[in-house]
């Protein structure tokens, strides 16, 4: 289908209807308006000065027209029969990946629409059977109305509600919104927490903030004007980044003689890394002079951390630790995070890293604990696991990991306590979803799937439902209940 045709040719004589009335019937001309007020149907926001088929307002109710784009958005489907007229009906499910790139693209007006102006629309005339019942239009108080050539429906309770099931609010500031709900994928993840409650961001509604206990009510910062208020706390912030330690220092390095030195220190030579580059472009060829290094050094008690990034094929992310003249390459992936813990030991990570224009995503990949004096323990050897990611720290050092076999979108794995000593005990096993675990340990996952929320220690959960959750960002209270 050529997909700049505005409609189906099938819906297209389905929709086409209200200058196909019934023979011999007078048509009824009403005046109608645009709102002056923002609409959404299923979080699709309408121009209302460029829609060639915009929401208007008739004898003060809503009214949407039937295209083919919102029969999809609203979960309806339409039919007309030559000898019946026009079908409507509630689709049974929820379509919950629709290809919006296979929406059939819909003009824009031709000029203008002026929202301080009065337009005209028609009362249809041809039969209307919705969910099985026929409709009397003539009788409706709110009739059903023909637009730009378009069938319009109006938002009245009955239709709205009773009949399509559909949830609607309004709010001075957000205007009309209107869902058909049951979509699953609307809370993405938790991404943040204090002594009470989480907080759970949303693909559409903003973010929420829920008691730990998983009951009671469901607040939207959205709703109190506080989106992006809420904070980590203060021992989840603790575990730091490497490059922004404030006691860690830059260009500390010296390439000489293909050789990267650290003071008096040989870290690695570049000669074998080069040779090999060389070998393998047929584009570039590579000299010393060539390549650049950027470094961090952070001092870890008597070591140091030290992390290499260098513009040369095979050497780009390298990391080490330094204790007296003994020089370990940790990895060969760029060095993340770290933590010191009272016994004088601390946490290194690594991560892999994917550079975009203008962001760089890191992912956790390995971790060490670095002894009192000064040695490095792989605590993925310990437990077996090729990525080990850090979920929070408690006071004492002891961390929450997440363990996988690899970097899935959604991964199942293995959670762990790891104390400070380098003692690890599995928690939870084969977890799947976005886990989040808190500086007390508790460990929630969200599914995003089915819109659920579970706290690990007493299986307790709570749907968060789209209507819900819908509902709360136009300030509407909601609560949820554990289950």
């Amino acid at each position: 289908m050529n997909k700049h045709i505005v409609i189906s040719i099938p819906l297209a004589i389905a929709l086409l209807l209200s200058s196909v009335q019934t023979a011999g019937a007078a048509v009824q001309k009403v005046e109608v308006k645009l709102p002056a007020f923002e609409v959404s149907l299923n979080s699709y926001y309408p121009v209302m000065q460029s829609e060639a088929y915009p929401p208007i307002i008739y004898k003060d109710v809503i009214y949407v027209p039937m295209t083919w784009n919102n029969s999809l958005r609203l979960n309806i489907a339409l039919e007309w029969k030559n000898s019946e007229g026009l079908f409507i009906r509630k689709k049974e499910g929820v379509e919950q990946y629709p290809n919006f790139n296979s929406y059939p693209i819909e003009a824009p007006a031709s000029e203008n629409n002026d929202l301080n102006k009065s337009y005209e629309a028609n009362l249809v005339s041809y039969p209307i059977t919705v969910n099985g019942k026929k409709i009397d239009n003539a009788q409706e108080p709110y009739p059903i109305l023909s637009f730009r050539d378009i069938t319009y429906f109006p938002l009245t309770w009955r239709f709205a509600h009773e009949e399509f099931a559909w949830t609607t609010a309004w709010t001075p500031e957000d205007g009309f919104g209107l869902i058909a709900g049951g979509r699953s994928y609307i809370p993405s993840m938790i991404v943040s927490d204090n002594d009470e409650s989480l907080f759970v961001s949303t693909n559409i509604y903003g973010t929420f903030q829920i008691n730990k206990s998983l009951k009671g009510a469901i607040e939207s910062l959205r709703a109190q004007h506080a989106e992006g208020s809420y904070l980590q706390t203060a021992e989840k912030s603790r575990i730091q980044l490497v490059e922004t330690a404030p006691t860690a220092k830059t260009n500390q390095t010296k390439l000489t003689g293909g050789k990267v030195m650290w003071g008096d220190i040989e870290l690695m030579s570049l000669q074998p890394v080069l040779k090999e580059a060389n070998r393998a472009s047929d584009v570039q060829s590579y000299k010393e002079e060539d390549i650049h290094i950027q470094d961090t050094v952070l001092p870890l008690g008597s070591s140091y951390l030290i992390s290499l990034n260098t513009n040369l094929p095979g050497a780009s992310s390298v990391g080490f630790l330094v204790n007296g003249t003994q020089v370990i390459q940790l990895d060969v992936l760029s060095l993340y995070r770290w933590k010191d813990n009272a016994n004088g030991s601390f946490w290194v990570s690594s991560a892999d890293t994917f550079s975009e224009r203008h962001h760089t995503t890191w992912m956790e990949h390995h971790l060490w604990l670095i002894d009192k004096e000064g040695h490095p323990h792989s605590m993925n050897e310990q437990v077996g696991a090729e990525v080990a990611r850090i979920l929070s720290a408690m006071d004492d050092g002891t961390l929450i990991v997440f363990t996988s076999e690899g970097h899935a979108e959604v991964p199942v794995g293995d959670i762990y306590r790891i104390k400070p000593d380098g003692k690890a005990e599995k928690m939870y096993a084969s977890v799947r979803g976005n886990i989040y675990a808190d500086q007390a340990g508790e460990v929630f996952v969200l599914s995003s799937q089915e819109n659920r929320i579970t706290k690990l220690s007493d299986g307790s959960s709570a749907e968060l439902s789209e209507k819900m959750l819908f509902l709360a960002s136009r300030g509407q209270p909601q609560s949820i209940d554990d289950k």
